[in-house]
């Protein structure tokens, strides 16, 4: 099935150029008849904001500019963008803080033909997450020799599959309006006003069990620019995008690939258990590396986490890296403790497991750059709150 493009808009005028810019000159060599609506809220500038979309020249296909009669908000406007996947098929969703790159377009088709099928997978990501947004540290998907990983979260620059999206507007409807209570999600997300769609979204696919599959080689990049999102610039959702052209994609199963993760970007634990030989694949165990999960988040009798516990079944060290490695490999160390989730000190961190995930993260960072580095940030702190 062809996909189509969605852009979505509001405000911000310069934003919006650079994303149509970026979508002009991708490659969409093969490809004809590209379906492109451009979606605008209703904003105090929106006539200037349909201005440029009218006189954006769509070569591909057919452009589609829809100006919204009133205000949407966020959610409602997110949702009617990604029920566009009901009339043109799947849709490739891009909001205007996103940057794509000249090969988006085919690999959103590539995986697209490749998972759409499978009724597990709600859509593919473009943009490759090397960022925990949960624990505030780096993510790494282990390698398996496919260009796929999957992640019950969605993230940025998605394609939507339409038979997947109508499930959603299902149980959107079951709903009845009502506000949703979220659970088994991280505590951020929960956290997240009623305005976010993405809040909404990872609930039902973390209830549902289901997946984005995600390229490894990123299409696109996001600017976090301030605006509905972000009160302030932020580079920490910045990868770096694949400038490769490739004209095919090594895209494992689901069932087959060993790098699939919950919406806490643990790994899921029977993956993990399918990978390692050692004694610990006979508990039934949780994952908790980044060590996050609270204790409602973790279901089973044993778990794998960096908490602090009152007792340790076996225990790893953590030098390599993704640090689900460390127990593929049986290294040494006590920093990673199998233990009953009973006996889980649940939160209590301190100082020392943050220096040490410090340590861990940032090659060649030693307590002494650390404690500099917090003394510089609490003097500007103190200097901005002062001057405000």
């Amino acid at each position: 099935m062809k996909c189509a493009i969605v852009v979505a808009t509001y405000n911000r005028k310069e934003l919006f150029k650079r994303t149509l810019n970026c979508v002009e000159r991708a490659d969409y060599t093969g490809y004809d008849d590209i379906d492109l609506i451009i979606s605008i809220d209703r904003a105090n500038n929106c006539e200037e904001m349909k201005a440029i979309a009218d006189a954006f020249k769509w070569e591909h296909g057919k452009k589609t500019v829809i100006l919204h009669e009133k205000r949407q908000g966020l959610r409602k406007h997110f949702i009617f963008c990604g029920g566009l996947s009901q009339k043109y098929g799947p849709v490739i969703f891009l909001e205007d803080d996103v940057v794509v790159n000249e090969n988006y377009y085919r690999t959103a088709q590539l995986m697209t033909n490749q998972y759409i099928d499978d009724e597990r997978i709600v859509g593919a990501s473009l943009y490759t997450m090397s960022f925990n947004e949960t624990a505030q540290r780096p993510f790494q998907p282990i390698e398996d020799g496919s260009d796929v990983f999957f992640c019950s979260l969605m993230s940025w620059a998605p394609v939507y599959f339409p038979s997947q999206w109508k499930r959603f507007e299902q149980w959107l409807l079951a709903l009845n309006g009502r506000e949703i209570v979220c659970q088994n999600v991280p505590q951020d997300v929960a956290n997240w006003p009623k305005s976010s769609f993405k809040k909404l979204h990872i609930q039902y696919v973390q209830q549902n069990e289901l997946y984005f599959a995600y390229t490894r080689h990123s299409c696109a990049t996001n600017f976090s620019e301030p605006g509905e999102h972000y009160k302030k610039d932020t580079n920490k959702l910045q990868v770096p995008m694949d400038i490769a052209p490739r004209e095919s994609l090594i895209m494992k199963s689901l069932d087959d690939s060993c790098a699939v993760y919950d919406a806490f970007l643990e790994m899921k634990s029977e993956v993990l258990k399918r990978i390692i030989d050692n004694d610990i694949q006979e508990y039934d165990f949780d994952v908790d590396l980044y060590g996050k999960k609270p204790r409602q988040s973790i279901r089973k009798q044993y778990v794998l986490t960096t908490k602090k516990t009152t007792k340790a079944i076996r225990t790893f060290g953590r030098k390599m890296t993704p640090h689900e490695m460390n127990v593929i490999y049986n290294i040494q160390g006590s920093t990673i403790v199998l233990a009953r989730t009973e006996d889980v000190k649940f939160g209590s961190k301190g100082i020392s497991r943050y220096v040490n995930d410090v340590l861990y993260d940032i090659k060649g960072s030693t307590v002494l750059k650390i404690l500099i580095a917090d003394c510089i940030w609490s003097i500007d702190f103190i200097k901005s709150r002062l001057h405000k």
